[in-house]
């Protein structure tokens, strides 16, 4: 024990050493130089209590207040780090380290015992408590005898080892790995006892994996094969080494809910160790046995070239790659199982949810989809809720015995990432809005949000993994397709219904009309002139036939109306005309501040197309209809010109200078924002209406706000 010596220490110190009758002073020196040796007996240690320390410093740093767990272990693992160092600082004499490692040892089976009740969901059962509480009592007392014995006997110089025959620093390693036994019986008892689908059997089952990855490679390729052989497969600093995976599989499974991202990283972690561990063993085991079989020398076996030569290591590693690749997936399956548990979802699932919507593009196929995705994961509470018409999202599947349609407010559009419950500030008006969801996966299609999928914990206990995400935000990206195209193909069943409707009642408007005015004129007429001819009315022939004169005239009046409403023959005199035509009838009939300055060239033939004609005259009639609808009061100035010889431009401004028309009264963006699948959806049917007639005369219609207030529509399209 360097510390009792004389401080300042001596570079070297003189011994006398008794042998029987044989006496001998020697002189040895306290100045070590650093040899691969020396290294190789040192680093394992540091690099594991290094590993112990920084997993029980991240535990600590990210655990929050309430997560007494998440402390506790965290302190657990600086106590192991204490530990494990002041074992190897107190063989190398450094100055304290008995704390660590004569002393501290004797708590280190606690913190085992205390780690096998990790991970659970309550408190801590009392009968547990109680059991530790006792064992206090002689782990203090155990410690209380190390500090004793470093102060008082080692100086003496004597020991317990002397006086009673026991060695506590064996003893305290003892009861270490009986600690570490315990540890690992108490896990499996508790996964045993739990049902197969418990979430914190499956987190006992990885902790699980992860110590036998740390323990087992020690004992199967270093300390049996060192006892049988006196050869080791993996070298003693790689074993001890390993063992920091105990550590690092309780950061795992205490913070795999949170927002770190660990279920990818461990779950690679795992696969590629058990990959080549199993690959390593069956190489490094094949030379051992081939070794011995040769009759080689011990330490040539694993000794690779020297012993075996070139061909022998050659013949051992083809048959280890043939290994390595058929093995790789079916390790990747049970790390996949282990860490994620038993799909209940896969890729054939997302094919059959784009086959449903496919073939039946209806809420009810969304609402099945939704069923089926929280069945699957065990969520009691699930919401589908779509863009509508002013930008909101409104529910539209609701599931979920407690869940009504009625209760859910309309919620705003979130971001276009997953949001966890963990990250409530990221998206605190959705989180308030459904208290109850764990996940919100936004649904994105043509590169906006167009719906959001809220779905509650999967179990009382449990929490999204990082797999099951990744599914749900494939199953998000189909049920955005799908619901586009839903919403789209309502539009459009809605606009046929509409136009249907449109047809109707003009057909039932104009066969009021003609049947109420002309054909009533008409008939009377008839009757009057029956009545002359049968020379019942002769006096009053002459006054007859002038009523008759006027009555006639009306009616064709009126039939005459009737049929410009139908088709105006105006149509056929040309662009310029129509759209004077139907700014004078704007201005009269609705008393609408119009203007139009129609600059073309002398009768070009393209300017009298009826097809171009028909579709200047609904553009023109829907665009001064919406500054009438929209804004009442505003002024409209029109305009048709040819910019080019091979084109024409209509130009419709209006100032806008209603409130009405203000775009941040309403909810949602301007109709002038909005594409023309936007258009169909929210029902701006007269928009699309214009879009439409430009499309059919193979034009191009621009909607655009006017500044400093109002709205410009351009129509362009080849002559």
């Amino acid at each position: 024990m360097r510390p009792l010596y004389t401080l300042p220490l001596q570079p070297s110190y003189t011994y006398t050493i008794q042998r029987g009758h044989e006496v001998l002073v020697v002189t040895i020196s306290t100045v070590v130089r650093p040899t691969p040796r020396l290294l190789e007996t040192r680093i394992p240690s540091g690099v594991l209590s290094l590993c112990s320390w920084l997993v029980g410093a991240v535990l600590l740093f990210f655990a929050r207040p309430n997560n007494v767990q998440a402390l506790r272990a965290g302190t657990v693992f600086l106590l192991g780090t204490v530990v494990l160092i002041g074992i190897q600082a107190g063989l190398e004499g450094v100055p304290g380290a008995w704390v660590g490692g004569h002393v501290l040892v004797f708590y280190f089976p606690l913190g085992f015992l205390y780690l096998g009740t990790l991970p659970r969901t309550g408190p801590l059962d009392p009968r547990w408590g109680r059991a530790w509480r006792w064992l206090l009592l002689p782990a203090t007392l155990l410690a209380l005898a190390g500090v004793y014995e470093t102060l008082v006997l080692f100086p003496q110089p004597t020991s317990f080892q002397e006086l009673v025959g026991v060695s506590l620093y064996s003893l305290g390693l003892l009861l270490a790995a009986l600690g570490l036994v315990a540890l690992v019986v108490m896990l499996a008892w508790r996964a045993w006892r739990l049902p197969p689908g418990s979430y914190v059997r499956q987190q006992l089952l990885i902790l699980l994996a992860f110590i036998g990855l740390g323990i087992l490679p020690a004992a199967l390729l270093t300390v049996i094969p060192r006892a049988l052989f006196d050869q080791v497969l993996l070298p003693f600093p790689a074993a001890i080494t390993l063992m920091l995976l105990i550590p690092a599989g309780y950061l795992f499974v205490i913070f795999r809910r949170g927002l770190l991202g660990l279920d990818l990283f461990f779950g690679h972690l795992l696969r590629l160790l058990l990959l080549f561990l199993l690959v390593y063993a069956f190489y490094a085991g094949g030379l051992l046995l081939l070794g011995r079989g040769l009759g080689l020398p011990a330490g040539s076996a694993a000794g690779g070239p020297a012993g075996l030569g070139l061909a022998a290591l050659t013949i051992f590693f083809l048959p280890a790659l043939v290994l390595a690749v058929s093995i790789n997936r079916p390790i990747g399956d049970a790390v996949h199982r282990l860490i994620y548990g038993r799909p209940t979802l896969d890729q054939a699932a997302l094919a059959r949810f784009a086959g449903a919507l496919a073939t039946r593009p209806e809420p009810a196929t969304l609402a099945g989809i939704v069923t089926e995705l929280a069945n699957a994961l065990g969520a009691e509470q699930a919401l589908l809720a779509l863009r509508d018409a002013p930008g909101r999202l409104a529910p539209t599947v609701c599931f979920g015995p407690a869940l009504a349609r009625d209760s859910i407010p309309t919620l705003a559009v979130p971001g276009a990432r997953a949001l966890r419950a963990e990250a409530r500030s990221a998206a605190a008006g959705l989180f308030a809005a459904l208290p109850w969801a764990e996940l919100l996966l936004p649904l994105t299609a043509r590169g906006e949000t167009v719906g959001l999928l809220a779905l509650a914990r999967p179990g009382p206990d449990a929490y999204y993994n990082a797999w099951q995400v990744d599914f749900l935000g494939q199953a998000a990206d189909v049920l955005a397709v799908g619901g586009d195209n839903i919403q789209l193909f309502a539009a459009a069943r809605a606009l046929s219904e509409q136009l249907r409707v449109v047809r109707e009642q003009e057909r039932r408007r104009l066969s009021l009309q003609i049947h109420d005015e002309p054909l009533q004129r008409v008939a009377y007429v008839v009757n009057m002139l029956d009545q002359a001819l049968a020379g019942r009315a002769a006096p009053r022939l002459a006054a007859s036939l002038d009523e008759v004169t006027g009555q006639l005239r009306l009616a064709a009046q009126m039939l005459r109306d009737i049929c410009v409403g139908l088709y105006s023959p105006i149509q056929d005199h040309g662009v310029a005309l129509a759209a004077g035509e139907i700014v004078a009838r704007f201005a009269d009939e609705h008393s609408l501040a119009v203007t139009l300055d129609a600059a073309l060239p002398d009768d070009p033939p393209a300017l009298y197309a009826p097809t171009l004609t028909t579709a200047v005259s609904h553009i023109l009639t829907e665009a001064l209809n919406n500054a009438i609808k929209h804004a009442p009061g505003a002024t409209a100035r029109v305009a048709l010109a040819c910019p080019a010889p091979d084109r024409l431009r209509l130009t419709v401004d209006d100032d806008g200078n209603s409130t009405v028309r203000n775009p941040q009264s309403a909810i949602g963006p301007p109709p002038y924002t909005l594409s023309y699948s936007e258009l169909l959806r929210r029902g701006h049917l007269g928009l699309v209406g214009m879009h439409e007639w430009a499309h059919s005369a193979g034009g191009e219609l621009v909607v655009t706000p006017r500044e400093p207030a109002g709205t410009r529509v351009v129509f362009t399209c080849p002559l």
